[in-house]
């Protein structure tokens, strides 16, 4: 179960992450670009501007899945850390009857 949430949590946080890098290189694509180039260099811009968007996107969804990753780590490493742990007979307990005295 948990390792479904954590599943959904990369694939819409990755969603989110690389919708929000889209739209930023897009604003600085429209905010650069000289209004007065050729149709072939706007075509040649919105090629680069593709690709600029999708290594950004996922080289920030790589960093978030690995943020996510890092977060579960050491998640699980508290939890195990406060869990009451079971005390585990050594070898000498297990086969070392006990003697019960006789009550009179």
């Amino acid at each position: 179960m948990l390792d479904t949430a954590i599943d959904v949590a990369k694939i819409v946080g990755g969603l989110i992450v690389g919708t929000g890098v889209t739209a930023v290189v897009t604003n600085l694509i429209k905010v650069t670009t000289p209004k007065d180039v050729s149709k072939v260099t706007k075509t040649c811009i919105l090629a680069g501007g593709v690709f600029i968007s999708w290594v950004a996107s996922q080289a920030a969804s790589d960093q978030l899945d690995k943020r996510i990753d890092t977060v579960v780590k050491y998640t699980k490493i508290v939890v195990n850390k406060v869990k009451p742990q079971k005390k585990v007979k050594t070898e000498e307990e297990v086969y070392t009857p006990t003697i019960v005295p006789e009550v009179e």
